[in-house]
Formats: structure tokens, sequence, C-alpha cells
């Protein structure tokens, strides 16, 4: 915040930090990716971002969010960002694509990030890839949606809704400016009463009626929220998280005839059937791109039973089979020393930089839960395997670096139980490494293993001498903190959704 210290006014102002954590739970992390992004004559076409031009698979789960602040008054002139609310659990096919974005195109079939022709011809096309989405039959699953907000607003938002920078209608309008941040649940939900009542926020917006097109997969988030993998804590096994049909499900909609809107209800709805739904879903995951990606989400759904399935597959021959089932493990499976093994194997193996990143999320979730399990060797187990990659990085953007230094992060916990040996590699990362996303992981890390020592040999009546270098290091961690804070310039880029907005004073200047 050295460039504008009000924000962190913003950032820590209670509306803020209850909003986030009703949806991201405790612990929620500020990420270092933080840009100002500043309206233009171009007019974007609807897209998901990439994450900072990786490919993965995204979320349904929530884990990842981002939030808007708004320092002016916005209004449509100056070009605001649209966002398709509701747009979070389907894509297209991007396998094909350099970027990482999921880009939409019109009818035409032209792949670009801006929209060209007049405005009647862009507002066209424009729809055009909004029904090439979920098609004019469910046009009613999802809003378009303008961001013409007071000033002092923030719009928290779903990482992955399809949104679009709006461009200025007049160059007498004002410039749009918007500050995006980016924030990562570092715990896994805990389990609570299948009769209690949900009281975060994030639950109770989700217990509504919903369309039956997407109550499928608002009532595994509801499962996974409650902590339902992990209610059987001494056991491999778990109910399948999807209450309900136990029969064989007559509607399943998964070929290349169905569009997402169906075929992903269908996975959802085949994987509430559990162990007796394995053979219909793996057998999917070698069809086209767009039912394997539906197939991971009904294998997710069925639960940790999956995972004797998809353990195999981290060694297959195709790297999108190797990525998928990583992934739906990751979301899955329960940790073991078994699981770590395979993905120890995998690790070594593997060669495809992108199949390397989503082993070591799947770790990161591996690790999360074994925190939640209080399993505390699991979570040395994961640190173990991860620690070798947490050197600091000569350049920026590295991925290898960056997800392993999260592991660690989701194995240490609140209360940052890494070890010694961590804390030392760690400290390495924070002070020397120039990819600040490693950085970010890293200093965060180190805050709460010493912040939590701290308060240890405080209440334990420590010598005061071993305080006093504790003090010291968190002084040394909260100087680091401040590095590579400062908000940067962007291009016409807006990333929104609107799930909430909270009002906060504009900052001054």
């Amino acid at each position: 915040y050295g460039a504008i210290p009000e924000l962190k006014e913003v950032l820590d102002s209670p509306p803020v930090r209850e909003a986030l954590r009703a949806v991201l739970g405790e612990g929620v992390l500020l990420h270092e990716h933080r840009h100002l992004h500043i309206s233009s004559n171009l007019e974007q076409m609807w897209h998901k971002d990439s994450y900072w031009g990786f490919r993965k698979m995204r979320h349904h789960r929530p884990r990842w969010c981002m939030m808007l602040y708004y320092p002016q008054d916005t209004t449509l002139d100056m070009g605001p960002t649209h966002v398709l609310a509701g747009s979070q659990y389907w894509t297209i096919d991007s396998e094909h694509l350099q970027a990482g974005e999921d880009i939409l195109s019109p009818d035409n079939g032209h792949v670009s990030m801006f929209v060209e022709g007049t405005p009647e011809e862009k507002a066209e096309q424009l729809l055009q890839a909004q029904d090439g989405l979920v098609h004019s039959r469910h046009r009613n699953l999802v809003e378009h949606v303008s961001l013409t907000v007071p000033a002092g607003s923030c719009v928290l938002m779903h990482y992955d809704l399809f949104h679009r920078a709006g461009c200025r209608t007049s160059d007498n309008a004002p410039l749009r400016c918007m500050l995006k941040f980016q924030f990562i649940r570092t715990t896994e939900p805990v389990p609570i009463e299948s009769n209690a009542i949900a009281t975060s926020g994030m639950e109770k917006s989700m217990l509504g009626p919903a369309p039956k097109e997407v109550e499928p997969i608002l009532e595994d988030i509801r499962a996974w929220l409650q902590g339902r993998w992990l209610r059987e804590r001494g056991s491999t096994k778990a109910s399948s998280g999807l209450p309900g049909r136990r029969g064989i499900v007559e509607d399943v909609k998964f070929g290349p005839e169905a569009g997402e809107v169906e075929r992903l209800a269908a996975a959802y709805r085949l994987g509430v059937q559990g162990p007796s739904a394995l053979p219909a879903l793996m057998k999917m995951l070698s069809r086209s791109e767009a039912e394997a990606r539906a197939a991971v989400y009904g294998l997710m759904a069925v639960g940790p039973e999956a995972a004797a399935s998809l353990m195999p597959l981290l060694t297959d021959p195709s790297p999108r089979m190797r990525s998928l089932s990583a992934f739906a493990l990751g979301e899955s499976a329960r940790p073991s020393g078994e699981v770590l093994d395979r993905f120890a194997a995998a690790l070594r193996a593997e060669s495809a930089p992108e199949v390397e990143c989503t082993l070591l999320q799947a770790l990161s979730c591996f690790a999360s839960r074994a925190r939640a399990l209080e399993d505390r060797d699991l979570c040395r187990r994961c640190i173990d395997l991860v620690l070798p990659a947490c050197l600091p990085a000569l350049r920026m953007y590295s991925l290898r670096g960056e997800n392993a230094c999260l592991v660690v992060l989701m194995a240490g916990g609140l209360y940052g139980d890494i070890g010694s040996e961590a804390v030392r590699a760690l400290s390495d990362v924070a002070q020397y490494s120039d990819d600040r996303y490693m950085h970010g992981f890293a200093v965060e890390a180190l805050r709460r293993h010493f912040a939590s020592r701290a308060q240890r040999n405080e209440e334990q009546g420590v010598a005061s001498r071993v305080c006093e270098q504790d003090e010291k290091r968190m002084a040394m961690v909260d100087a680091l903190q401040e590095v590579e804070c400062k908000p940067r310039l962007g291009e016409a880029s807006g990333c929104v959704l609107s799930a909430c907005t909270v009002d906060f004073t504009p900052m001054t200047g």
C-alpha cells in the first residue's frame, strides 16, 4: 500500500472483511495480484480470466474470489465492467486456445478479446456469444449486469464469471478506474451437524429455490461447505455429498448434442449415485473436451470413493487425463499416505508444466483437508513433498514455486505450523525471490508461524529474550509484506461479478 495507503482502510473495513469471511471462511488471504483497470474506447468480448496465463479446471466450490473497488461514481458512458451474473459454472472448450482465458465467440466462430463493428453489430455479436454459452432456452440462468455503482463501492465476485470491459461511449466521458484484488480460501470447511441452521452469508444465499439446472451444483457446494467429506474422520469412506436420488438417472445427457448446461447438471446428478456411477463417469473422461470436463465434476460429486478409480490415471499417457484426474482427486480424495505416495511419484515423472501445476494445486487441497482433520503428520508430509521447489525464483511467474509455497501455507493452517526447515526455506523466498506471488505466500505462512509462536510464548511466560526475537522476526515479516504491493496501471480489461456490494467512503486524492 506504499502508493495508496488508504486502500488498507478499504480492505480492513468490517463490511469487506465480513463479506470475505462469509464466502471464503477463516484465514482469507489477499493474493499478491492486484491491478488498476482503466476504461478505453475498446469493447471487450465476454471472457473468464486466466490464472495469470495458466489454464486449469475451474473450481465450482468457493476457493477464489475477486473484489473490485470503485473510487468514483461509475456510469454507462464511462465504460463500466459488464458481467454475466450466474455464469460461473459453465464455460466453453478452450484446449485449442493459446491464452489461458476462456473467450466466448459470436456465430461466425471468430475468437478475439475485442469486438469490432458498429454499436449495433457489437451488441449482436455479444448476444450471440452469450447464447452460445447457455443457449437461448436458458437465458433465465444468466443476467447481463452493468456495474454502474456509486463512488466507494466494493463488488465481491466469483473468480470464474464471464465478464468484459465496456467501452467509453463519449470522448468527453471521464475515465473509469477500478482497483482489482484477489482473495484465496486457506481453510477447508469443517463438519457441522446436518440439521444445523447455516449461519454464513454464503450458505444463506443458497438456501432458497434454484433453477433445476443449477440445483445439483448448489447442493454439492452446500455439502462441501458443511464439511460432509470430513464427517467420517476415521474412515477411508465418506457418504456421497449429494443427498436424494440413488436410482438410475434417466435424463443423463452427456453427448455432443447436449448443451453445457444440460451436460453439467446431468454429471452432478449422476455423481449423486455414488460408486455405482463410476463406470459411466470414467468412460466419459476419454471423450470430447466438453464431456470430460462435465465428468470431472460428476466424479468430484461422487466423493472419496472415486479415488481408487482416478489414481491410476495420474500416470496416463494423455496430459488431459493426468490433469483432470489430479483436479478431481484434489477436490474429493481423503488425504492419506497412499494418495500422497501416488502424487509424489506423479510429480517426479511429470514433464508438462500445466499438469505439474494441477498436481501441486491438488496437493494444496489435500494439505488444507489434512489440517482440517488435525492430521499433523500428513500436513508435514505435504510440506516435505514440495519443499525442494520452495526456492527463490529469479524471474516472475515461477508456477512450480508459487504452487509449492501455497501447499506449505495450506498445510500450516491458521497457526503457521510448518516446521523449522520450511521457515528457513520460506524466509529465503520472502527475501530474495523475484516472483511476487511466491513472495506473498511465503510471507503469509511466516506471519502466521511467528504470530502463533509469539502468542504461545506469551501465554507460557517464556523468557523475554525469546519473545524479543520473535518480535524482531514479526517486524521483518511485516516489512516484507509491504514489498511489491503497489497497484500498477493496466489495459482496459475489468474483471468483475456482482455477488454483493459493500459501500465504503471513497478515498481522497
